[in-house]
C-alpha cells in the first residue's frame, strides 16, 4: 500500500522541532539587537566628542559637553562662569550612562585639550557589546570594553577597561 503526505504523528514531531528553533533564534535576536544598539550609541557619543574636539582645534573656540545618565548635550561656547552656552546638539541616550562614574562636562580648550578626564561607560556593565566605555584623557578620546567584574569609575583606570 502506497502512502501519499505525512501522518499526523510526523506533523507534530516537525511542529514541535520548528517552535523549538523559533524560540530560540528569538532569544539569540534579542541578545544581538541589544549589542549592536549599545555599540551604535557608544560609537555615536564617540564621534560627537570627536567631533567637538576637532570643532575647537580647527575653529580656536572653546567648545563643550554635558552628560547626565540619558542626555548628551553640546555647546559651542562657555560664559564668563565657565558654563556651557549656545546648544549646538542634543541627544537623548537610550542606554543609560553609569551616573556614579561619569564625567558631567568636558571642555575642550582651543587646542583640543581637556583637563576633565574621566570615563563614560555604558549600563548594565555586563552588556554583550565589544564597545560599552569611553575613555576621555588629556589628548584622546579611546573607546573600549569594560572587563567583567570591574566597575566604571570616574578616574581612569585602564586596567579595568580594554580599548579598541
Amino acid at each position: 500500500m502506497k502512502h501519499n503526505g505525512l501522518s499526523l504523528v510526523e506533523l507534530i514531531a516537525v511542529m514541535a522541532i520548528m517552535s523549538s528553533l523559533v524560540a530560540m533564534g528569538t532569544l539569540n535576536f534579542d541578545r544581538i539587537s541589544r549589542k549592536y544598539a549599545i555599540e551604535g550609541q557608544t560609537r555615536a557619543l564617540y564621534a560627537e566628542l570627536m567631533d567637538l574636539r576637532l570643532s575647537a582645534l580647527y575653529k580656536k573656540k572653546v567648545r563643550a559637553a554635558t552628560l547626565t545618565p540619558t542626555l548628551f548635550n553640546s555647546y559651542s561656547s562657555l560664559d564668563k562662569d565657565n558654563k556651557p552656552v549656545g546648544l549646538i546638539s542634543s541627544k537623548r541616550l537610550n542606554w543609560v550612562i553609569a551616573p556614579n562614574a561619569m564625567v558631567t562636562t568636558i571642555r575642550f580648550d582651543t587646542h583640543g585639550l581637556t583637563s576633565n578626564l574621566g570615563s563614560i561607560c555604558t549600563e548594565p556593565s555586563d552588556n554583550p557589546a565589544a564597545l560599552d566605555s569611553i575613555i576621555v584623557s588629556m589628548t584622546r578620546i579611546n573607546m573600549g570594553k569594560l572587563k567583567s567584574g570591574s566597575v566604571c569609575k570616574k578616574e581612569i583606570v585602564k586596567d579595568d577597561i580594554d580599548i579598541r
